[in-house]
């Protein structure tokens, strides 16, 4: 079932699913976060609308649509109140929560990081810590993939941006990093 196309006020909204009262979509959003976002981007196109205990959500899902919104026109959206409060203890006012034009200042130090001819570079680097990190699995071992995959990506980033080997620190430094 798809939501209303305007709301009180009369402005437009992209469709999406209705939900149920109060709670909107927060039983299909928690039971899988990402089965429902695909359903709604696969059902609803580009933009779709749902609202999860009141807050409403516009999930894009085009490509045209995402560089729209990050690339030229991100002064006019902000992340959320939700997103910062539950992001803002883990990443601190880093890149990723900041706005305006402490994150403008932030991305610009960034930048020359992200550039392409850099990225390729950081290809290699890539591959060599991830084969690093095979060797050490065995078959049959029961594996944390979510930390493992946190801890190679700390080392990637550490030795591709840093130069710095923090194989044998990583959890100090993830621990830091934390705090």
């Amino acid at each position: 079932m798809e939501n209303a196309s305007a709301t009180e006020s009369g402005i437009a909204r992209p469709p999406g699913p209705s939900g149920l009262p109060v709670v909107g979509s927060l039983f299909e959003f928690v039971r899988d976060e990402y089965a429902f976002r695909e359903r709604c981007a696969r059902e609803y196109g580009d933009l779709a609308y749902y609202e999860v205990l009141g807050t409403p959500f516009y999930q894009v899902n085009s490509p045209d649509g995402i560089e729209h919104v990050l690339v030229h026109n991100n002064q006019n959206y902000v992340k959320g109140e939700l997103f910062q409060e539950s992001l803002g203890p883990v990443l601190g006012n880093g890149l990723l929560n900041s706005e305006g034009a402490f994150w403008r200042r932030q991305r610009h130090l960034i930048g020359p990081a992200f550039e392409p001819d850099r990225i390729a570079e950081y290809a290699e680097t890539m591959v060599d810590r991830t084969e690093e990190t095979a060797t050490r699995w065995r078959d049959g071992a029961v594996r944390d993939v979510n930390e493992d995959m946190m801890e190679l990506t700390l080392e990637i980033v550490a030795d591709a941006l840093f130069g710095a080997d923090v194989g044998r620190d990583v959890d100090t430094v993830a621990s830091s990093c934390r705090s």
